[in-house]
């Protein structure tokens, strides 16, 4: 094979190589695509999943509250207290922002007005939960709920569970404290409790 032809088998080569090259690139582009689409897919599935979850979380967080409505009166008499309405789920906004209350009691006690402010979690794990639950009730409950300015609050505590020493803590102090007793939800302050006011 003379210098010509060797020349043009070579570029036959070189074309067949660029062209098995642009196959190749096709076929890494596509699968590229379908990574892509995959990716998104799982990014979607993840959302989904994220706010199913989410939506469950707030479930099982209402499970206490549902459970204690029906007593809270009963139990918040028993304590001395007459109960005038208790409200779920209200809501206050300062410096455009919202705050949910759980439950909202209005009741009186000895000729005072009081509001009874019921926080509910399915567990109380840590103590600095009550903290963050006092601070609010002392700093912040009256920059949200500014109707209430005049009135003495009072804070509880309710779960399903509270994590070794929580709910002791809450009591020591000055909260209410609501969980599970022989199946109903009940106030397990000593009878003689005298409750921080706010």
């Amino acid at each position: 094979m003379n210098a010509e032809e060797k020349f043009w088998e070579a570029l036959r080569r070189l074309s067949e190589e660029i062209d098995r090259l642009k196959e190749s690139q096709k076929k890494t582009d596509e699968q590229l695509r379908k990574t892509d689409e995959g990716m998104k897919e799982l990014q979607r599935l993840i959302k989904d999943l994220s706010n199913n979850v989410g939506g469950l979380n707030r479930s099982f967080g209402k499970i206490p509250e549902a459970l204690s409505e029906p007593q809270i009166e009963e139990k918040f008499e028993e304590a001395g207290f007459r109960v005038l309405g208790a409200y779920p789920n209200i809501w206050g906004k300062y410096n455009n922002k919202k705050k949910e209350i759980d439950l909202l009691i209005k009741a009186k006690r000895e000729g005072k007005s009081y509001i009874i402010v019921v926080e509910t979690q399915v567990q109380f794990r840590a103590k600095k939960e009550i903290d963050d639950f006092i601070g609010f009730l002392k700093k912040d409950f009256r920059k949200y709920f500014d109707e209430y300015a005049g009135m003495k609050v009072i804070g509880c505590v309710c779960a399903l569970k509270f994590s070794r020493g929580v709910d002791e803590y809450a009591m020591e102090k000055g909260l209410y404290c609501m969980k599970p007793v022989k199946g109903i939800m009940g106030l397990i302050n000593p009878k003689n409790f005298k409750p921080e006011e706010f």
